[in-house]
C-alpha cells in the first residue's frame, strides 16, 4: 500500500524542508525490514536540518549588525558634514572678521590672543582680509610686536607682503612696533625676514624707517635695518660686516 507523504507546503524556512523530508522519510521506513536505516536517515537529516536552521539564524544576525553598524557610522558622517557647513557657510561674516580685527588690535591682553588663536584655527581665510582702513588682522599684530601670533598666523596662511592703503608691509607694521615700544628683543623682524619679507636699499619705506630709528636713538634697529635689507640689483645685505655708526 502505498503511504502518503506529508508536505508542508507553508514552510519557507530550511529547517521546515528539512523536517518534512524526515518525516517522510520515517513513514517509508515504518513497516520495512530496514527500520533501523529509516532511523538512522532520520538523525542525520535532523542534525542537518538543525544546523542549517543555526547557520541562517548566524547569518541573518550578521547581516542585521552590519547593517546596523553602517547606518550608525553614516549618521556620523552627516553630523561632521552638517557641523562642517554650519562652520563654514552658515556664520556672520562681517560680524567675525570685525571680531577678528579687534582682538588682533588688543592683542597685547593674554586673553585677547587666545580668542584669536581660537578665531584663526575655526576661520583662518579672514587673516588676510582687510577693512575699510586697508588693514589685514595680521597687519594688527604685527603692530603690536605679539611675535606668537605673527608666527601662528604665518603658519596659518597670512601674507606679510600685502600692503595698507600707504603701502606697508608686514615689515613694516613691526618696524612701527620696535620704534615706539623701543623693545630689544627683534624675533618678529627675523621671523618676517625669514619669510622672505624686507625692505629694499634707498626705497621710500627704508629711508623713513632708518631715519625713525636713528632719531630714536635706537641702535640695535638700526644695525638690523643696515645689514637686512636688500639691494635694488635684489642681493641682501645680511650681516656682511658691522653698521657704520
Amino acid at each position: 500500500m502505498d503511504k502518503e507523504f506529508i508536505v508542508l507546503t507553508n514552510s519557507s524556512s530550511i529547517n521546515h524542508i528539512f523536517t518534512s523530508i524526515a518525516q517522510n522519510s520515517l513513514l517509508l521506513f515504518t513497516n520495512s525490514n530496514i527500520q533501523t536505516v529509516g532511523i538512522i536517515v532520520l538523525a542525520v537529516l535532523t542534525i542537518i536540518s538543525a544546523a542549517s536552521y543555526m547557520f541562517y539564524r548566524i547569518k541573518d544576525n550578521n547581516i542585521r549588525n552590519i547593517s546596523k553598524s553602517e547606518g550608525i557610522t553614516r549618521k556620523r558622517e552627516l553630523q561632521k558634514c552638517s557641523l562642517y557647513s554650519s562652520k563654514s557657510e552658515n556664520f556672520n561674516y562681517n560680524k567675525i572678521l570685525n571680531e577678528l580685527h579687534n582682538l588682533c588690535n588688543n592683542c597685547t591682553n593674554i586673553f585677547n590672543s587666545l580668542k584669536c588663536i581660537e578665531l584663526i584655527s575655526n576661520y583662518p581665510q579672514l587673516i588676510n582680509v582687510k577693512l575699510s582702513d586697508g588693514l589685514t588682522p595680521f597687519h594688527r599684530v604685527c603692530f603690536h610686536g605679539n611675535d606668537a601670533l605673527i608666527e601662528y598666523m604665518l603658519e596659518k596662511g597670512a601674507d606679510p607682503e600685502l600692503k595698507t592703503v600707504a603701502g606697508e608691509n608686514g615689515l613694516c607694521m613691526v618696524l612701527y612696533y620696535y620704534i615706539y615700544a623701543k623693545a630689544e628683543n627683534l624675533n618678529c623682524l627675523e621671523t618676517l625676514y625669514a619669510k622672505g619679507c624686507h625692505l629694499t636699499f634707498g626705497d621710500e619705506w627704508y629711508k623713513i624707517f632708518l631715519n625713525l630709528s636713528v632719531r630714536a636713538n635706537n641702535t640695535n634697529l638700526t644695525k638690523w635695518l643696515l645689514t637686512h635689507s636688500k639691494s635694488p640689483k635684489g642681493k641682501h645685505f645680511n650681516r656682511a660686516s658691522s653698521a657704520p655708526l
